[in-house]
């Protein structure tokens, strides 16, 4: 399977989609935020929706083009930013480098975690997660990254949150930190 180009799909014109699409889209894609003055508009993205879709979509609701500065993976939802403009703009360039720095810009997760697996059952435990991670293409223009020993470094801090126990199983709320 080919490596997907991951430059191909930072852009965003909303030409992509067709207009039963795109109603459908849009419909489930609040916008947040559009600071037309600082470049920036953040969309909440809902699972099972891809960030480049939603950012295709939003990039027609505004008609305006939309740089990806960063993603979601498809089973996640949150918020999703983007620089209003081309790869080319000001913002764009400005955000993506916020973003490859991490100086004004962190990530972080709240994820629901089931079992009773070590510091996952006590509220304020706090740990890291350090395992090699590799992008890998599961179809031809998506991608995932998985544990691998060829992989690059990455390590998540997580604090326990919140825990509820029944008698027969555990949900622990977890706040992770993407660092690397």
């Amino acid at each position: 399977m080919p490596e997907p180009d991951y430059k191909t799909r930072h852009e965003f014109t909303g030409s992509g989609l067709e207009p039963r699409e795109l109603e459908a889209l849009v419909a489930t894609l609040p916008l947040l935020l559009e600071e037309e003055d600082e470049g920036l508009v953040a969309v909440a993205k809902p699972s099972g929706i891809s960030s480049e879709k939603a950012l295709e979509a939003m990039a027609a609701s505004l008609s305006k083009p939309l740089f990806a500065v960063s993603r979601l993976d498809l089973p996640t939802s949150g918020v999703l930013p983007a620089a209003l403009g081309t790869e080319q703009s000001p913002e764009a360039r400005w955000y993506l480098a916020q973003f490859a720095a991490h100086s004004l810009v962190e990530k972080t997760y709240l994820c629901l975690c089931q079992g009773t697996e070590g510091s996952l059952a006590e509220v304020g435990a706090e740990g890291s997660v350090e395992l090699p991670l590799k992008v890998v293409a599961t179809s031809r223009s998506t991608s995932r990254a998985v544990p691998s020993a060829e992989g690059k470094r990455a390590r998540t801090d997580f604090q326990v949150l919140a825990v509820f126990a029944e008698a027969t199983s555990q949900l622990s709320l977890i706040e992770a930190r993407p660092r690397t």
